[in-house]
């Protein structure tokens, strides 16, 4: 059994996790060598030493590399946020009785690991989407329900494993609320570092590292958050995640499909922002005029920096500035104005990008969102997203 796709070996730092398990969760500790190494010396202790458990894990003499890889997992979920994630899944899939609510998270991490591992596989999906920060959103034709996020999720693997020409293709689903997520796994790039042999021969070492990435469809909006660390595939997969969900490759390509931030309402006269709710910490203008000029500020507060210089009237936009209601956004094929070449439209925005640090209630620090037109956002994932999306609504900053 494995969580996720092996993308390396890792060694496995014994003391850090196992040393937990000293006075009480012995039982727990030798019930996942019962399961996952029986026969192994460890497995058949009695009674188990976890001094003894850790040479055993340290010296690799017995560990195989599975055993070895679902140790790092369980201790990736070891942890307050971990075993939030996973009494989620647990409640979820409805395990009646659930282990005890006064474990600590190593031993609730590595029990669920043992007696339910499928749980554990939800869990950690749910750890590894929480860690996603770099989102792309996309508005479908119109909101359509998914009637089986399992049946797609099979779907969009059969789409996938089409796409790359290969079989090694993983997709999962959960549904949390009224978001659908999917994770997948497939493989990057192939690589061929060279290596040195022990003959002192320099060959080149073929791999294909695998690679996790997200799709977010939103039930009530309609819209997609995409994660995809490889831009250059993002059409391409979302075209194929758009035909196992809706049956329609284009449903999310239309024009209006990326119409959701205006950044341009930050240079308006009218436009004002209470230091309570958000503060504009990073913006990127961009001007038309022959030189094509493209100016970037940060400060603890634009605005102020803005006012105290006498700038902020000269970038303010006027009425012939301003783009009209109807304007249509680039296709989500078009050039998206970052720091690529500009986007060819009628009249390109003058705010290319802003960062925003938002007052969240229930959050010491302000949370940092990050907007680049005409679609893409970035925040913390431990913020919801409808959280952050609520803010920005009610800042005129977003569309959807």
């Amino acid at each position: 059994m494995s969580t996720r796709p092996h993308s390396n070996y890792r060694k496995f730092t014994a003391p850090r996790f196992l040393k937990k398990f000293h006075n009480g969760g012995e039982a727990i500790l030798q019930a996942f060598f019962v399961r996952y190494l029986p026969g192994s010396a460890v497995a058949t202790a009695n009674p188990l030493r976890v001094d003894d458990v850790i040479t055993f894990v340290q010296s690799r003499t017995e560990m195989t590399k599975e055993a070895t890889q679902l140790l790092n997992d369980a201790n990736d979920l070891g942890n307050l946020q971990g075993a939030f994630f996973l009494r989620n899944a647990l409640t979820v899939s409805r395990i009646n009785p659930p282990p005890a609510r006064n474990l600590i998270p190593e031993h609730l991490s590595l029990k669920v690991l043992t007696e339910w591992p499928e749980v554990f596989v939800s869990a950690y999906d749910r750890l590894g989407l929480a860690k996603t920060d770099n989102f792309s959103f996309y508005a479908g034709r119109e909101v359509r329900a998914v009637q089986d996020p399992v049946a797609v999720a099979q779907a969009f693997e059969t789409e996938l494993r089409a796409l790359k020409r290969s079989d090694k293709v993983v997709v999962r689903s959960f549904i949390e609320g009224e978001m659908v997520n999917f994770i997948f796994y497939h493989e990057k790039a192939p690589r061929a570092p060279l290596v040195f042999q022990n003959n002192l021969e320099i060959t080149p070492l073929f791999h294909r590292p695998a690679q996790q990435d997200f799709i977010c469809y939103n039930t009530r909006t309609g819209h997609v958050e995409i994660e995809i660390g490889s831009r250059g595939e993002q059409i391409a997969i979302r075209k194929k995640f758009a035909q196992a969900c809706i049956g329609e490759p284009d449903f999310f390509e239309q024009p209006e499909s990326t119409g959701f931030l205006t950044l341009d309402r930050l240079m308006a006269p009218d436009f004002t922002l209470n230091p309570e709710i958000a503060k504009l910490r990073y913006i990127q203008m961009g001007l038309e005029q022959e030189e094509e000029p493209c100016f970037e500020i940060t400060s603890k507060d634009v605005y102020a920096t803005l006012t105290s210089n006498g700038l902020l009237e000269k970038f303010q936009l006027t009425g012939d500035d301003l783009a009209p209601e109807d304007a249509v956004p680039p296709a989500p094929e078009a050039p998206i104005a970052t720091d690529a070449e500009p986007a060819q439209i009628d009249r390109p925005n003058r705010v290319q990008a802003a960062h925003l640090a938002l007052v969240v209630q229930g959050q010491t620090r302000p949370v940092l969102v990050e907007l680049t037109m005409p679609n893409k956002i970035s925040f913390p994932r431990s913020m919801h997203s409808e959280t952050v999306f609520t803010i920005l609504r009610g800042l005129d900053l977003l569309s959807t």
